[in-house]
């Protein structure tokens, strides 16, 4: 194998996300790949700092942050979980020379909040988990912004989710002019995501779908977690 890193993957975590989602995955890249794990602004700091970005700076970010890859790298394969998923659909479509491949997890194209999602958010919030469960630990991996008690804040995140929703729609579109092979992952658990969003995923010969029978939004069983892995390996 050459030691030429011509060839990058680009990770894009979702909403309210983390980078340090992908950690688990990222120690599964082969060497001679370069790993761009991606924050999107508004990420990675405050409350207020979540409610000041958007979704057009979500977008001009992502497309930037792949032409500049594509400037260096021969071939990109790209990453990504939740909203994320809808910036890699349209990567997909406006850059499909670069593109190798795309590996989408959890894409929300309907979205259904089951009570579990609200009760661990709520844990997250008043720090209700304790520190050697492994539920917090993912859940504080996965998360990818300082909660606080100033209630008043959230407010701001009305229109963050009004765009998620708006974008969720819109996916299901964007997702038909994919055209590079497509590997898209879903959760049978998946505390915000339904599964009935299959039903939106084009039967194609690029596209290939798998239910992950044992796994959640953010936690995925050793089993789950390797046929991801296997789907990866066998592309990169």
């Amino acid at each position: 194998m050459s030691d030429k890193k011509d060839c990058a993957v680009l990770f894009i975590h979702g909403f309210l996300g983390s980078p340090d989602f992908f950690n688990q995955f990222i120690s599964q890249i082969p060497e001679n790949y370069v790993v761009y794990n991606m924050l999107l602004c508004g990420h990675g700091g405050e409350v207020t700092d979540f409610a000041n970005a958007s979704m057009k700076l979500w977008k001009s970010q992502v497309k930037y942050t792949m032409s500049v890859l594509a400037e260096k790298y021969n071939k990109i394969a790209i990453v990504a979980h939740s909203m994320g998923t809808f910036f890699a659909m349209e990567l997909a479509a406006a850059f499909p020379g670069q593109v190798k491949a795309l590996f989408l997890l959890g894409s929300p194209l309907k979205i259904f909040v089951r009570p579990i999602a609200v009760t661990n958010a709520a844990k997250l919030l008043f720090n209700l988990f304790s520190e050697h469960d492994y539920t917090f630990l993912c859940y504080k991996n996965a998360v990818g912004v300082r909660l606080n008690m100033r209630f008043w804040e959230y407010i701001g995140w009305i229109p963050r989710y009004a765009e998620l929703f708006r974008e969720s729609r819109r996916a299901r579109k964007t997702i038909k002019k994919v055209n590079v092979p497509c590997y898209i992952f879903q959760s049978q658990h998946d505390e915000v995501v339904s599964i009935k969003s299959i039903k939106f995923i084009p039967e194609k010969e690029n596209i290939f779908t798998t239910v992950l029978k044992n796994s959640s939004h953010f936690i995925y069983s050793d089993k789950d977690f390797q046929k991801i892995i296997h789907s990866i390996s066998g592309i990169l």
